[in-house]
Parts: structure tokens; C-alpha cells; sequence
């Protein structure tokens, strides 16, 4: 197994955009995740042992057969193709963080540099695995937009999921919430995908509500509710992928509910 982070230097295309966008200095290096050769035969193997089964099913009209293998052939056929597709799209691109954004290396040696201030993102990220109703493992997908230049980066597959997110959410948050709730503090509305908040209250779908009948912001893993008084259902529900720049967001509901507001 490969070194989880990288502490080789990074190339020199890496550098020098780094330099260009005045990143500031290396962070961290993150290699994609690639499974093992002997994880991917087993998955494969137990995948294909499957598929004859049904085989032998189908032709002999062996229920129990069947039944075992439809089962066993939808959940490791599925993970065998899905770790197959992931491998092939992140195979040879790398993650390098800076003080002040990152770059990504994509596989053709291109590179996709990317500042805080000025990135607006959309994140998820899912449960792969539990064990005793424990999550022991999961995969973080991120979109990254850049708002000067329009480029698009996106970001998964990479070790160390949880590190590489949470370093990226915080530097977006750090470098983009205080503008941010300058701007609202001048009067102007902000508008987060669905969700607009404003000095007077937020609106969604249409509807809009006051601070004063704003009652709570709830977040339970990608998933963000805002209830209101006098309902008992939540009044806006969205997940992190639907909100850009999720973390600002429900900063500034918040803020706006305590007093004195943002």
C-alpha cells in the first residue's frame, strides 16, 4: 500500500500554479484510493461465482440457487463495476492542498488550480460502510466552481476522504464567510442555491419567512432542515449537494437567529 499522504514535492506544473494563484505553501498530497489487486480479484470472483450460480438456476430451475445468487451477483457485481468506473477516473490524478486553496492533477497532466475566496462548493458525502450500526467508512464527492474563472473542478476518490474534505470545507468557510456577512450586513441578499437570505428573513421555493418566526437550523449529516414557528414539519428541508457553500450558510441562519443578528 501507498503512503496515504504524500510528502514527495510536488511537480512543477503543480508549483507553478500554485505560485500564479498565490496559493501560499503546501499543505498536504493525496494520492486516489486505489483498492488492492487482491480486494479487486476477490470482488470480481465472488461477482462472477455469482453469476454462474444463477446460471446453473435458470437452466436447472433450481429455486434455492436463485436465490442465493441474485443477492450475492447484485451486491459485489454492483461494487466490483462501481470500484472499476472510480478506479478508471481517478487513476493517475493527485489532490495538493495550500494555505489558500488546492490544486487538482488531472489525468491527462492538466491542473486545476483553485482559491478559497473565490470557490463556491457543493459536497456530499455517503455512508459505505457500518459496522454494530457504526459508520466505519465513508465516500466524499465534492464540487468545486470557481468564480473567477468559471472553471469546474471535482474532487473524489482521493485517500483520506474525511481529512482532505473537512480541510477543504474549512478553508472555503474561513476565506469566504466574512465577506459574505459583510455583504449582508450592507443589505444585500444572498442566494445559496434554493435558499436566499436576506437582512429581513430567508426565502425558498417562493416563500419567505421573517427572523422572528425563524425558530431553529438542523443539520444530520447531509441533510439541512430549518424549522419555523407554529409548524411542526420543517419549513425548508435541502441536502448538501443542493446548497452551495452549505457550512456559510447554515453559519449565517444561525448568527441571524442569536441577537444582534450577523
Amino acid at each position: 500500500m501507498v503512503s496515504r499522504v504524500s510528502i514527495e514535492p510536488a511537480p512543477s506544473t503543480v508549483t507553478a500554479a500554485a505560485a500564479d494563484r498565490q496559493l501560499g505553501r503546501p499543505v498536504a498530497a493525496y494520492r486516489p484510493d486505489l483498492a488492492s489487486s487482491g480486494a479487486r480479484t476477490a470482488l470480481w470472483v465472488i461477482a462472477v461465482a455469482a453469476a454462474l450460480l444463477l446460471v446453473v438456476g435458470l437452466t436447472t430451475g433450481s429455486l434455492v440457487a436463485i436465490i442465493v445468487a441474485v443477492p450475492f451477483l447484485a451486491l459485489f457485481g454492483y461494487q466490483a463495476i462501481s470500484r472499476e468506473y472510480v478506479r478508471g477516473r481517478v487513476q493517475g490524478t493527485a489532490l495538493h492542498l495550500f494555505e489558500y486553496g488546492l490544486v487538482k492533477t488531472e489525468q491527462d497532466g492538466s491542473v486545476a488550480p483553485m482559491r478559497y475566496d473565490s470557490t463556491t462548493m457543493w459536497f456530499r458525502f455517503v455512508v459505505h460502510k457500518q459496522t454494530n450500526g457504526y459508520v466505519t467508512s465513508r465516500k466524499f464527492h465534492m464540487h468545486l466552481t470557481d468564480l473567477v474563472t468559471g472553471r469546474v473542478c471535482e474532487l473524489y476518490g482521493f485517500v483520506d476522504g474525511q481529512t482532505w474534505s473537512d480541510s477543504i470545507r474549512r478553508g472555503v468557510f474561513d476565506a469566504r464567510q466574512p465577506t459574505l456577512v459583510q455583504q449582508l450586513g450592507e443589505g444585500r441578499p444572498l442566494t445559496f442555491g434554493p435558499l436566499v437570505i436576506s437582512p429581513a428573513g430567508l426565502e425558498a421555493k417562493g416563500k419567505s419567512v421573517p427572523w422572528a418566526a425563524v425558530r431553529d437550523v438542523t443539520v444530520d449529516g447531509g441533510l439541512g432542515s430549518i424549522d419555523i414557528q407554529g409548524k411542526r414539519l420543517p419549513w425548508f428541508v435541502a441536502t448538501t449537494e443542493e446548497v452551495p457553500d452549505f457550512d456559510i450558510a447554515v453559519h449565517l441562519i444561525r448568527s441571524g437567529l442569536r441577537p444582534g443578528g450577523n
